[in-house]
């Protein structure tokens, strides 16, 4: 059992290194992409609703 709930734990961070890869990437694309900090707040902002 303890093999077990040793996989769900790897699971969970696995999809939470992913998400952290994806996110960076996407915030890394933004900053190059518009100059100013304001411009990719405001861009982060609208994809977030």
């Amino acid at each position: 059992m303890s093999r077990q709930a040793n996989r769900a734990t790897d699971g969970k961070k696995m999809n939470s290194e992913l998400f952290t890869l994806t996110y960076g990437a996407l915030v890394t694309q933004l900053c190059k992409d518009y100059e100013n900090d304001e411009e990719v707040n405001k861009q982060l902002d609208k994809m977030g609703y």
